[in-house]
């Protein structure tokens, strides 16, 4: 998934395959893909029941067993540049959904829907990339966190961070406006767990906030998601 990547972006192939090796697993990986694609079902739903995904950037494949719990009859394809993860995805859900090593470049055939959850704030070139996607399908479904900030300020890239870019409701409005899509709808959905830090314990998020408000600080924002659908205008 790595082309067009500039210097200072660490998310290579390289890393990532000794990523899902060593650290996968270690950071709740596995958990994260499952959950984000529970939340995603759970709040969107989709165009077809019957047909073709493909979730791109589908890691170990967690996404797969939720695809196939709620839409038992769409054909479920996930692709990966790593081996491993792609392996992996081969032995543990191999009988539900089939798998490819393949970046973006390298994706073939057509698909209904196209399912990118939480890969494309590892890339600056975002907005091509979804351009190049809604080309193989009729709707991309892309899910990232929702104005993920670093200081204060909108992500840029840094050789010592994973994300390098920010979304919010307008990020993917030009696909529209060039006629590249038909039709942008986005959702917003809180993530506990998902990325970021565990949750607080409750009462201790009640004390914080009672104790922030005594002393006048700014409360923390929530950690949310958004979710777009993108209707293509390439094909029928």
């Amino acid at each position: 998934m790595m082309e067009q990547m500039s210097a200072d972006n660490k998310n290579t192939a390289e890393t990532w395959e000794s990523y899902s090796h060593d650290e996968w697993e270690k950071n709740r990986g596995r958990a994260q893909t499952r959950l984000f694609a529970r939340y995603f079902l759970e709040t969107v739903r989709l165009p077809v029941e019957h047909g073709t995904v493909l979730d791109v950037g589908c890691a170990m494949g967690d996404a797969a067993p939720e695809f196939h719990e709620r839409y038992p009859d769409l054909k479920f394809t996930g692709c990966d540049v790593s081996d491993n993860a792609i392996q992996r995805a081969k032995d543990d859900y191999g009988n539900i959904a089939s798998f490819e090593k393949w970046s973006f470049s390298e994706i073939r055939g057509h698909y209904d829907i196209i399912y990118c959850s939480n890969t494309l704030e590892h890339f600056e070139n975002s907005l091509t990339i979804a351009e190049s996607l809604l080309t193989r399908c009729r709707w991309l479904y892309i899910l990232v966190p929702y104005l993920e900030l670093r200081d204060g300020k909108r992500l840029q890239t840094d050789k010592s961070e994973w994300h390098v870019a920010t979304f919010d409701e307008r990020s993917f409005e030009s696909l529209h406006l060039a006629g590249k899509a038909r039709r942008i709808r986005y959702w917003l959905h809180p993530c506990p767990i998902a990325w970021g830090p565990r949750p607080t314990p409750w009462l201790r998020r009640v004390a914080r906030a009672v104790r922030d408000r005594l002393m006048g600080r700014a409360r923390q924002p929530r950690l949310m998601e958004i979710f777009f659908e993108i209707e293509s205008a390439w094909l029928k």
